[in-house]
């Protein structure tokens, strides 16, 4: 059995497609003649052999935008997803330009969401995360204007306590 370059084309758009009725149906040629060309007994017309390429094409732009993920960001935070809260998302339907309406495809849970929606939920992340330092500092401010002393955010309860093998005195 003969491997032409056109036989091992549409053995790659079988393998895509999934059965050979699928593709001799986008092909629009017969199983006898899909058969022939497979194992690469006959040549395929041009025009079917480009719409088996065009399978090929279409699939690999396909793999390569979920190659590339997106990442969405205001400053240094991230869109995260409504569902499972990851970061990664991917064009759900090919398009030439990412825009507001364009969906959107988490990597992780596969939700499907319009990039306008995901930056609403991100702008809300990034005004919670504001309001919450902006209550942080009149904390601060109010507890350095009591003489109280607050120990920094970042400071855990572990760094302040004394090792028990450690005495008071010196010996």
């Amino acid at each position: 059995m003969p491997h032409t370059v056109h036989s091992r084309t549409l053995v790659r758009a079988l393998t895509i497609v999934g059965d050979q009725d699928r593709l001799r149906e986008r092909l629009n040629v017969s199983a006898l003649q899909l058969d022939w060309w497979l194992k690469g007994l006959s040549r395929p017309p041009d025009d079917v052999f480009l719409r088996a390429v065009d399978i090929i094409a279409r699939h690999e732009a396909s793999e390569a935008r979920t190659s590339h993920p997106l990442q969405i960001q205001m400053g240094s935070q991230p869109a995260r997803c409504p569902n499972c809260d990851t970061t990664f998302f991917a064009s759900a339907v090919p398009e030439t330009e990412v825009n507001n309406r364009t969906q959107l495809s988490c990597l992780s849970c596969g939700l499907k969401i319009a990039r306008g929606d995901l930056i609403v939920h991100l702008s809300s992340d990034v005004a919670k995360q504001g309001a919450a330092h902006v209550v942080a500092a009149k904390r601060m401010l109010s507890a350095a204007k009591s003489g109280i002393r607050l120990a920094p955010a970042k400071e855990n309860a572990t760094s302040q306590r004394k090792d028990p093998n450690e005495s008071g005195s010196d010996r």
